[in-house]
């Protein structure tokens, strides 16, 4: 289980698991592209709350696309549209789509946030239920 690799000894010397203990966020800025990417994120989140993930979908390439043009291939902002992507389709039942946005953008976080960074967790566990989903769709 991921959560079991991610152990740091407290000031006290005991062991916590990170995800126990509140992280901070301060020191992630988010990176806003001139296209709005607040105002895509927030339409996107509306669309598929409706269920409307067709007419969502286009705005989440659109992130992932101004992403990679205007923060690099290996921004955690651009691991963030991917992961959200990949969890529309996954609410789709699109797993097999999935899987290779989220094994980017856990390769994205765990390089430039780390593997314990609760960011990266979150995207390996959303990953690893894919992936049993699709042995389990198979079987």
């Amino acid at each position: 289980m991921v959560r079991s690799r991610c152990q740091r000894r407290g000031p006290r010397g005991e062991v916590d698991a990170v995800l126990q203990r509140p992280q901070r966020r301060s020191h992630l800025r988010r990176s806003v592209s001139s296209s709005g990417e607040i105002v895509h994120g927030r339409v996107r989140g509306l669309l598929e709350s409706q269920g409307k993930y067709d007419e969502g979908d286009p705005l989440y390439l659109r992130a992932i696309e101004i992403g990679e043009k205007t923060l690099g291939p290996d921004h955690p902002a651009l691991a963030t549209s991917l992961n959200n992507r990949a969890r529309m389709l996954e609410a789709q039942g699109k797993h097999n789509e999935a899987i290779p946005l989220l094994e980017r953008a856990s390769s994205i976080r765990r390089k430039r946030l780390g593997g314990c960074h609760h960011s990266t967790v979150d995207t390996q566990i959303t990953l690893e239920r894919v992936q049993k989903h699709v042995r389990e769709e198979t079987n």
